[in-house]
């Protein structure tokens, strides 16, 4: 956009309705969005209507006074505007300017989107019909089919047909009425002399009924005279006021003298309270009794410093004597108190040192204990080998022992024993066992040679294997027996296990002499620096560590001792400082005869006691000074009641003393008035009906009982005058009309008239069905071909604030209106049936889109107040995005609001937002209301949106079956079906479903206007999808074939053919057949309702045929729908818009659903 941006940098209210001293402004606004925020009365409405008044020059008012600095095509400029003067000057020189005009008449308030307007008062319909005269150049195709009355449908021509029925009808009776008017002519002249006696009749009923008005009147008067004479004579001079007066006289004058009597004893008692106060005239110095109470508190601190210091004491003295008491009675306590402290860290360290050396001393001795000598050198090198070849005659033993070859068992079983043993005996005894290991390694390798090689020397080789053994220096067993080998070879392990136990006790004996001999020379140069003065202690033991603990119990009794001695000079010169202060007090306190004592309670009792005397005295002055006075006024006051009650019995003419037959008489003068007001109105209603009977004076004699004997006379023979006349009338019309008129010729003429209009009703109507449906489809052709700017951009901001789910149109008519279409179910509506929410919205969309397109040259500001207020929080969402896109075209937005969360909702938007200029302006702490009327801005935590499922690694077929998607209704619309039917790729579908697309319709509209990023109306993937939205509708198609829509009690109403008689039974009948229509029809030809008649099931039969619930055509099976379906998408599939897997699966599913009325 090149047209001219306006930003205001500061408006300024200084004299305006509500703000008459100014004190509201704006300032440091900025060029995207300005958020005014604040409660009720905090100047919101105001701040915008001022804006609005320096935007529209043309409609300031006369009594206000604004300013503001704004910026126009980046030029600064100072608006003022002062009580109709209007000054712009540019704000760089100060040079003089003629102001613009900012916004156009045209605009009107359009660009001040309010919520309330919005809602309420906002029909669009202006708005509607300029979009409409940019729709068609010249030519008004609505106009033009509604001038011709083309319609889409042609309706029954009911009326038309019945008047055919009535015109037959009526031929046959008029010959049967003309017979009858020949016998009615004879009774005329007999009827009208009765005529004339009901007439008489008639006018004598209303002279008996005003004779009968004027004894009712005369009645009343005499009554209403006997009730005025009944009162007392006088009682005129009395209001109903009076006795009013008297009591509110009375007490008043009560009042006042125990006002007197009340003041005098407060005088008495001021007197005897200024005696008891005992203090001089003058009273108490001023600063006397508040110096006391600071004293006292300070007093009460000392003394619980006191005590804290006595606690402090008591304490210090129990740790001394327990000090005291760990020191060993037989030290000198003044020679111990002359050790040094520095003394004590050089005795811990001697004592340590040797402590240490004692310790390794003790550790070497008791290891030499457990050696027992130095052991004597044993050969373990020669056993292990002399236990190997034990183990090696005993395989070869059993081999030979065996009748044929050995088997599998008989050779591995000794490697296998002997690795069990070794690991047994190695766990449990002593690791050295784990030796036979390697000689369980031996066997098993030996085995496995073994196997491979046989031989016939086995003998030889045990000869061999006995002589090294016995070639070794080792014990031999007692015979070559394998169970005196086996004893044997257990000797011999012992042997090996505790030769070498004995050579690592001969290792660690050889290293135990030289360590005792370097502890003892140590011990020795230790004992040569032990400290002299050890002996000073006087300790009974001579261990060195009994000495050092004894030399700590010294140290901390030298401490505690001088504790002691601080906390009792810090308790005396506590006591001394609160006895200095306790004899102060008490020697100002006895000038005003207060005795003097030591407790602080006390003392402040006295202290109060004294101020609040102090109190007493002041209060008695005052009212001393006052009581005079107050007596002299009551007095006054008292004389001028007195004489008020005097004058008011002077004036009615009682004496002072009948204050009772006052007050009786004050009662009954409403009464008086009342029988008064009666006398009067009787007295003229009575002289009105006497004169009304003037003409018939004789009926004035006449008593009430023969006044009702003529009444009901008269009445029996006026009675019958309607009945006469109206016969009279009936007989001479039809005889009129018989002499004048050709009923029969007419009654023929009518039928064959009637005919014909039949005939041409069905030309018509089939002229206005074909204009209908011409004109509807070139308006579609013209909304197709071209949009104008208008409504394109209305368009696009309705389908971004609704996410797609609706679609702007203009409906043309007088006047053109406003619809929406939701996309999902394909249904127009009306801006009364859309909610609150979606009207708000369409209607915000519509004047955002006027504003943008009427504005000339200049881009005035848009001002919202609370337009967020009706709309969820994905619609605030939407409607925020839009705006934001708005000033990112250089557009300024006032956002007016008192919710805090409509801040936090754009503040949490602004803040993704970098591109966009915002502040925030809060009015009340700029007018620094109250805490209290301030309005915090809150944390905003949007809703949780229930979490769409995630695909994984499902395919497409899977996918669907984890988002539960059901199949749609036959007579659905396509806008409605859900994406996963058009969409298999899982994870394009996820990301769709996850911004909250899932149906086609609002897809499409999305995608028109370009609000899918990465997705056009040319792109592979919506191309794909149109494809399958063609499927899923020719497969719907198809399988309504013989199946009309469902029956309800609505399609029964529109009919016409049911009447209410019959509408709940034949609702019923429908419910019964689960809506379908052969099989009502069916069950209505069998009387399933009974009455119904057979002309009437014809019109309801007709009428459901032309309205698609019956359906004559036979049904489709699953085989014809899928040939006609795969012939169709054919293209598409080579192509490759569609699937072969997806065809196949899609024919699967919406072939497999039934119908809930299929069957007849």
């Amino acid at each position: 956009m090149n047209s001219p941006a306006l930003f205001f940098r500061r408006t300024e209210v200084r004299h305006m309705p509500g703000f008459p001293n100014g004190g509201l402004e704006a300032d440091n606004l900025c060029s995207g969005v300005n958020i005014i925020y604040g409660p009720n009365a905090s100047g919101k409405s105001t701040l915008g209507r001022a804006i609005h008044y320096l935007l529209q020059a043309d409609e300031r008012p006369h009594d206000i006074s604004l300013h503001a600095m704004l910026e126009l095509d980046a030029t600064p400029l100072s608006l003022d505007y002062n009580m109709g003067r209007i000054q712009c000057q540019k704000r760089a020189d100060g040079s003089e300017l003629d102001c613009p005009t900012l916004a156009p008449r045209e605009l009107g308030n359009r660009y001040l989107l309010a919520l309330h307007d919005l809602i309420s008062a906002e029909t669009g319909q202006d708005l509607a019909q300029g979009i409409t005269r940019e729709l068609a150049g010249g030519y008004d195709i609505s106009q033009a089919s509604g001038e011709l009355d083309y319609q889409d449908r042609a309706p029954r021509p009911k009326k038309l047909i019945d008047a055919y029925e009535v015109s037959r009808k009526h031929y046959d009776t008029v010959q049967d009425r003309q017979a009858m008017l020949l016998a009615e002519q004879s009774r005329l002249a007999q009827l009208r002399n009765q005529q004339q006696a009901a007439q008489d009749a008639l006018l004598q009923r209303q002279w008996i009924k005003k004779a009968r008005e004027c004894l009712e009147t005369r009645a009343q008067l005499e009554y209403a005279q006997e009730r005025v004479a009944s009162f007392p004579p006088g009682i005129e001079l009395v209001t109903r006021h009076d006795a009013q007066q008297l009591q509110k006289l009375q007490e008043t004058l009560d009042a006042q003298q125990q006002q007197h009597q009340s003041e005098q004893q407060r005088l008495n008692e001021a007197r005897a309270q200024l005696q008891r106060s005992g203090l001089p005239d003058a009273g108490l110095p001023a600063e006397l009794v508040p110096a006391l109470r600071r004293k006292v508190e300070g007093l009460a601190g000392r003394q619980a410093e006191i005590k804290r210091q006595q606690g402090e004491a008591a304490t210090a003295q129990a740790a001394l004597t327990q000090a005291l008491r760990e020191i060993n009675p037989h030290v000198d306590l003044v020679e111990a108190d002359a050790i040094d402290p520095a003394m004590l860290d050089a005795l811990f360290s001697f004592a340590r040192q040797l402590e240490k050396i004692r310790a390794d001393q003790a550790h070497a001795s008791a290891l030499q204990q457990w050696l027992g000598g130095d052991p004597p050198a044993q050969n373990a090198e020669t056993l292990p080998h002399s236990i190997r070849l034990l183990y090696r005659w005993l395989a070869l033993e059993e081999a030979a022992a065996e009748p044929g070859p050995p088997g599998l068992w008989s050779r591995w079983a000794p490697g296998l024993a002997t690795t069990l043993v070794g690991l047994a005996m190695g766990s449990f005894v002593d690791a050295i066992w784990y030796l036979l290991l390697l000689a369980a390694a031996g066997l098993l390798a030996w085995t496995f040679w073994i196997r491979r090689k046989t031989g016939p020397s086995l003998a030889d080789r045990r000869d061999a294997l006995r002589r090294e053994y016995e070639s070794q220096a080792v014990q031999r067993p007692a015979s070559w027996s394998t169970e005196q080998i086996l004893s044997h070879i257990q000797t011999l392990q012992r042997q090996h296990a505790e030769a070498r136990l004995a050579e690592e006790k001969r290792i660690k004996w050889s290293d135990l002499q030289p360590r005792l001999d370097d502890l003892k020379r140590r011990a020795a140069e230790l004992e040569q620096t032990r400290p002299p003065w050890i002996g000073q202690l006087q300790s009974a033991s001579e261990e060195i560590f009994t000495v050092w603990l004894l030399a700590q119990n010294i140290n901390r009794w030298q401490q505690q001792r001088q504790r002691v001695v601080e906390a009792e000079e810090l308790l005396q010169a506590a006591t001394h400082e609160f006895q200095t202060q306790l004899d102060e007090i008490n020697q100002a306190l006895a000038t005003y005869g207060l005795q003097a004592v030591d407790d602080t309670d006390t003392i402040r009792e006295q202290v109060e006691q004294l101020a609040q005397r102090q109190q007493t005295h002041e209060s008695a002055t005052q009212i001393l000074a006052t009581g005079e006075t107050s007596l002299a006024r009551i007095a006054s006051e008292q004389a001028e009641t007195q004489a008020a009650m005097t004058a008011l019995f002077d004036r009615v003419g009682l004496a002072v003393e009948q204050t009772s037959q006052l007050h009786a008489w004050g009662e009954q003068r409403d009464a008086y008035d009342e029988a008064i007001r009666h006398r009067d109105q009787a007295t003229g209603s009575h002289r009105q009906t006497t004169q009304a009977l003037s003409e018939h004076p004789e009926l004035l004699d006449l008593s009430a009982e023969e006044l009702a004997s003529r009444e009901r006379q008269y009445r029996e023979q006026a009675d019958q005058l309607d009945t006469i006349s109206e016969t009279i009338g009936g007989i001479e019309r039809e005889i009129e009309t018989a002499r004048g008129g050709h009923d029969l010729e007419t009654a023929l003429a009518n039928q064959v008239q009637a005919a014909t209009a039949l005939r041409e009703q069905r030309e018509r109507d089939c002229d206005t069905v074909v204009g209908g449906l011409l004109a509807h489809h070139i308006e579609l052709q013209e909304q197709a071909e071209e949009l104008p700017p208008i409504l394109r951009r209305a368009r696009e901001l309705f389908a971004a604030i609704t996410h797609g789910r609706y679609e702007l149109q203009v409906q043309n008519g007088n006047p053109p209106t406003f619809r929406a279409k939701e996309t999902a179910r394909d249904v127009g509506l009306s801006l009364a049936e859309l909610s609150s929410g979606t009207r708000l919205q369409l209607l915000l969309a519509a004047r955002i889109a006027f504003v943008e397109r009427q504005e000339q040259g200049i881009r005035v500001p848009l001002l919202l107040d609370e337009t967020l207020g009706n709309s969820d929080e994905r619609r605030a969402q939407e409607i925020i995005d839009a705006i934001l896109e708005i000033c990112r075209d250089g557009r300024q937005v006032f956002y007016f609001t008192a919710q805090q969360d409509e801040v936090a909702k754009w503040q949490q938007r602004l803040a993704a937002c970098e591109d966009v200029e915002h502040r925030i302006i809060d009015l009340a702490t700029q007018r620094a209301f109250a805490e209290s009327e301030r309005l915090p801005i809150r944390d905003y935590i949007p809703r949780p949106t229930p979490e769409v499922p995630s695909p994984d690694d499902l395919d497409w077929l899977a996918y669907g079956d984890r988002l539960r998607v059901a199949c749609p209704e036959p007579d659905g619309v396509p806008g409605g079906y859900h994406l996963w039917f058009l969409v298999d790729d899982p994870c394009v579908l996820y990301e769709l479903l996850k911004n909250g697309i899932n149906k086609w319709g609002q897809l499409q509209t999305l995608v028109s206007h370009g609000r899918i990023e990465g997705m056009t109306a040319e792109s592979t993937l919506f191309r794909r999808a149109q494809a399958a939205a063609r499927l899923v509708q020719m497969v719907l198609k198809y399988r309504q074939v013989g199946h009309g829509r469902s029956v309800d009690r609505r399609a029964l109403q529109e009919s016409g053919a049911v009447s209410d008689t019959y509408i709940d039974r034949v609702e019923k009948l429908a419910e019964t057949h689960a809506g379908n229509a052969k099989a009502i029809l069916k069950a209505l030809a069998q009387k399933a309702v009974t009455g119904f008649r057979a002309n009437k099931l014809e019109e309801l039969t007709e009428y459901l045929r032309s309205e698609k619930y019956l359906d004559d055509r036979d049904a489709l099976s699953t085989e014809q729908i899928e040939s006609e379906v795969r012939g169709a998408v054919f293209a598409d599939l080579q192509t490759q818009r569609l699937r072969p897997e997806q065809v196949d699966t899609l024919l699967s599913l919406l072939t497999a659903q039934q119908y809930g009325h299929q069957a007849d």
